[in-house]
């Protein structure tokens, strides 16, 4: 039997580094970041959730369910976790930020497999020698440990990683593919 999977999208950045112009509504190669990184992820998962704090009307128009962070002031992709994963309809959650636009068409596969292999709760990517913290997959069931560690007023993922059973997950393809976008010069390529 399949395992089914959720997949949260987070964008509830401020997107200091744009001007606070929202990251994944900026346009690259003709559609919104988010929607770059969709056109990946609806093919790998069974459920599709966006994490937002501004312009939610703009995220609705994507047809997919939005959850805002339940803590103010923008405290990281963990917040965004935290309220997302209450929604999840699965044991597995992909969490992947907006701005990743080329993920491997393989990336849920991949980490499942290898998560499940080795019996492990969290799996990220590690490539060329660098691990990427996001994107993720973990269990929906470790949300009480991630309430826990933001409770402590800690927001790191890394930080939070080493206290969880997790792996990193060696992908042998272009670094690029975990490439997130930085500044607006990342947006002209």
């Amino acid at each position: 039997m399949k395992n089914r999977v959720s997949a949260v999208i987070l964008a509830g950045g401020q997107s200091r580094r744009f001007d606070y112009d929202d990251k994944g509504l900026l346009e690259w190669q003709g559609m919104a970041l988010v929607q770059h990184v969709i056109s990946r992820l609806e093919p790998q998962t069974d459920q599709l959730i966006i994490n937002s704090n501004q312009n939610l009307d703009a995220y609705r128009g994507f047809g997919y369910e939005i959850c805002s962070d339940q803590q103010d002031g923008f405290q990281g992709p963990l917040a965004g976790i935290q309220a997302a994963l209450p929604l999840a309809e699965y044991e597995w959650v992909l969490v992947s930020p907006c701005d990743t636009p080329l993920l491997p068409n393989n990336l849920v596969e991949r980490l499942l497999t290898v998560l499940l292999d080795q019996d492990a709760d969290i799996a990220y990517p590690v490539c060329d020698g660098r691990q990427h913290y996001l994107p993720v997959l973990l269990k929906a069931s470790l949300l009480p440990s991630i309430n826990q560690y933001l409770a402590g007023e800690q927001r790191s993922m890394k930080g939070w990683y080493r206290h969880e059973n997790c792996i990193a997950v060696p992908f042998s393809t272009s670094p690029e593919v975990f490439s997130n976008f930085n500044n607006r010069e990342d947006l002209l390529s």
